[in-house]
Parts: structure tokens; sequence; C-alpha cells
């Protein structure tokens, strides 16, 4: 799983034109998200069967309903 993530990962930051030297990966869940209020992203929704949804926010927080 943690190849899918990277691959997934790396795709979208590509997509958006940002190196992924600039970038940390971190595995959350959507109630550790609090802690990320106001912190801009690249966001993946994903279970074993694979990648459901890549977007990018502003707020990761916000964007997951963690408020």
């Amino acid at each position: 799983m943690a190849e899918v993530i990277s691959k997934a990962s790396e795709d979208c930051l590509h997509r958006v034109g940002v190196a992924t030297g600039n970038c940390s990966l971190e595995v959350i869940n959507c109630k550790q998200a609090r802690s990320y209020r106001g912190v801009a992203g690249v966001y993946i929704f994903f279970d074993e069967s694979g990648v459901y949804y890549i977007g990018e926010t502003n707020d990761i927080a916000r964007r997951v309903g963690a408020l």
C-alpha cells in the first residue's frame, strides 16, 4: 500500500508543478487532520483496493471536515 500512496502522491504533485523534494509525506486519518488546520497540501483518499481521489487544498482540516 505504501507504494500506491507514494506513486499517487508523486503523480499529483507533478501535475500541480510541485517538486517532490520540497514535500513531506504523512499518512493520517481524518481525526488527526484537525492538527493540520490552515495547512496547505495534497490529499489522497484510498483504501486497500486503491486510490479513490486526489486533491489539493489550502486547509487540509477544513477540506476533510475535521474542524
